[in-house]
This record gives structure tokens, sequence and C-alpha cells, in this order.
């Protein structure tokens, strides 16, 4: 499956970029997100104005209740509590959404932050008493603990923007495969990302295969339920240098006898590089691939690892810039 053929499904804050409709009346016009409008399917969401607060409005916050678990959405200017109508709005939202892949929200807001956001002791003004998630994004990750989840500001570091972009296109392309209803197709899927997934955990890697070998004991359904549950597991990990040098490796043994001495030395060189931080993960990729198109390896050209998400995406820079306010 190309990725021009499959779009994840990703719930967006409205105020990226698509109204105006933060607390002040800007939009955020996010370089990003601008980029990702091609390659995703978004739904938006603005959860404050959805209940009505209104576009300009009094900001909200959070303010601790009763109890440390007790969380309350206060409207200091107004008096109001706006707790109820959000989780209600919330629960109701989440339960009417069949599919989603990923969640990008709006960082530092009480509604939508995922985590880091101000929790108060009280609504006056005030010192915050502790870091928490925003009401709406809460009852996100409870309905859908698995998705994908990241806010705007997080995504302007590669390594997190990286990981976030693998997640959505492998979890949308890994649903596409429920149409099928094979087990040959699972096979396939999961050779592809073989060393994909490998750099998040061999262990976990292993496990989905064994899932697959097994496969005569149950039907198509039972064992796509549970891959799919493992692979969204694999997935909250992160890949690690070291695993990824692993996978190099073995990849590289694809090619090893093809190669003269000087050409083997100078991978190595490559990895020793890319382990001491002074060389991106991309450039031992690229030799990889370029080792598998000169040598016919149709097995590695196949590999997810290549390519996990769309080439044109490789191209945002990890600056942080290109992020301003619209007004």
């Amino acid at each position: 499956m190309e990725f021009d053929q499959v779009k994840p499904i990703v719930y967006v804050s409205r105020c990226l970029g698509f109204d105006y409709c933060r607390w002040n009346g800007d939009s955020i016009n996010d370089s990003f997100v601008n980029r990702l409008k091609e390659f995703v399917e978004f739904h938006t969401l603005c959860p404050e104005a959805d209940i009505g607060l209104g576009i300009p409005r009094n900001p909200v916050r959070l303010v601790r209740g009763k109890s440390t678990e007790d969380i309350l959405m206060l409207q200091p200017a107004t008096g109001e509590d706006c707790t109820d109508k959000m989780i209600e709005y919330s629960q109701d939202f989440l339960n009417r959404i069949e599919r989603v892949d990923g969640f990008l929200l709006k960082n530092a807001s009480p509604s939508c932050g995922i985590n880091n956001i101000k929790l108060y002791a009280n609504a006056a003004k005030g010192s915050m008493v502790a870091k928490t998630s925003g009401l709406f994004s809460a009852q996100a990750k409870a309905r859908f603990p698995f998705a994908a989840f990241e806010d705007e500001g997080r995504l302007h570091n590669f390594i997190i923007r990286e990981n976030w972009l693998i997640a959505i296109f492998t979890i949308a392309r890994f649903r596409e495969l429920d149409k099928n209803g094979k087990i040959a197709v699972l096979y396939d899927f999961h050779a592809r990302y073989k060393y994909l997934f490998m750099s998040y955990s061999h262990k976990k890697m292993q496990n989905l295969g064994h899932l697959l070998a097994n496969h005569h004991q149950e039907n198509y359904d039972v064992i796509y339920h549970n891959y799919e549950k493992g692979l969204l597991e694999l997935l909250t990990l992160s890949p690690s240098i070291a695993r990824r040098i692993n996978v190099l490796s073995h990849m590289f043994g694809y090619f090893s006898k093809e190669l003269n001495a000087p050409g083997k030395q100078y991978f190595l060189n490559i990895l020793e590089e890319y382990r001491r931080g002074a060389m991106p993960f991309i450039v031992p990729i690229e030799l990889i691939r370029n080792w598998a198109i000169r040598f016919n390896s149709e097995y590695i050209l196949k590999q997810s690892i290549l390519l996990p998400y769309p080439k044109e995406l490789l191209l945002l820079s990890d600056s942080g810039t290109g992020r301003n306010i619209k007004s």
C-alpha cells in the first residue's frame, strides 16, 4: 500500500490554523500543520468554543477540587464552573468517533493540553500547585489510550515529530488491512514492518510474529484484534539509537558479502557517527536503500523503516521556526 493511498485520521484543535477560535479570537499559523494537511484527514474541535464560552472569551483555568483527583474548570472573570459542560461535551464528542489514528492538540490549553497544564489551588490569582492534562485531552486519552497524542508545540522537536508521524501512518496502514480479512495480508504487513518494529522492541516484534504463526488456532477477527493491541502497545515506545544500530546491522548483513573491505568499513564508520549523535538516522538508512537498489534486494526495499511516512514530511526543518500568530 503506497502512502498516497492512505490518510491517517487525526483530530486537531481548530485554532491551529482552521478557525479564529482561541480565547482572544486569534488563530495559530503552524507550518507543520499546514504541510500535514495534504497527507492526513483532519477533523477539528474546539471544546471551549463548542460548549458556548464564546469567541473571544474570558480565559478558563483548572482548579483542584476537594481531592487531588478532582479537577474543576472555572472561569475566574465570571465565576462560572464549566466542568460538567466540558466533561459531557468531551464524552459525547469522543463516543461519536468511529476511528481515530491520532490527536494533534493545542499545547498549554486547559481543555486540549496533553500534559504540563497548570493546576491552581483556586480560581483567584495565585501560584500553580501541580501540572495536569486538559479536561478534554484527559477524556480522550481514557477513551483512546493507544492513539498517537501530541501537541503542536512538542512537534517542533524532530524526534518527537518523527515518532508521532511513524505512529499515525503505521496505525492508519494497519487499519486498512481489516478490509481484506486474509491472514496473508497480515503476514505481508508484519514482514514489511519487521525492522521498524525491531527498532522499537525486538521482543514485542517477535510476539506479534508469534501471533501470526499460531493463526490456525483462532479466526481472523481474533488474530487481527490481538495483533492490533500488540501493535498499539509497541508504538507507545520509542526507537533507541542502540536498537536502530542493531536493525541497521541486520539489514547490512544482506549486502556484506557483496561489498569490499573499504565499503564495509565506511558503513561501520557511519554507524559510529550515528551512535555518537553526529549523524542523522536518514544517512545510514539511505545508504542501505542505495545498496538494496544496487543489489536488487526486494525484501529490503519493501521495508517500511526506509520510508515510514511520506518523504515530503522529511523536508521539515528542526529549527522550531515557522510558527506565528494570526490576528
